[in-house]
């Protein structure tokens, strides 16, 4: 990794870390965002209890962690999001009986 490169999240001389590995999955597709949790939360009517539950099924995307350590944020790619709430079923209707 070259250290000469300037953090663009905090301005530091090295690579940040924290930063370095955001703006690799920023990188990697320029039309995507990150979410928070707070925005995931607000896109999805879930509590995160469940939404947690969801992710250890596989049945939810799984968060980007922005950094190793322990106390790292964790992020959600925006088109992760979208693509589970297209896959969400239609909810199907039974047609009313004659009465």
């Amino acid at each position: 990794m070259d250290q000469n490169l300037l953090c663009a999240g905090c301005n530091v001389q090295f690579v940040c870390n924290t930063h370095y590995q955001v703006e690799q999955i920023r990188r990697s597709n320029t039309s995507q965002k990150l979410l928070t949790k707070r925005e995931v939360l607000e896109r999805v009517p879930l509590s995160y209890g469940t939404i947690w539950l969801m992710m250890c099924n596989g049945t939810f995307p799984r968060p980007r962690v922005t950094s190793p350590f322990k106390n790292g944020r964790v992020l959600w790619l925006e088109a992760d999001i979208d693509e589970w709430i297209g896959g969400l079923p239609e909810q199907v209707y039974k047609r009313p009986r004659n009465s």
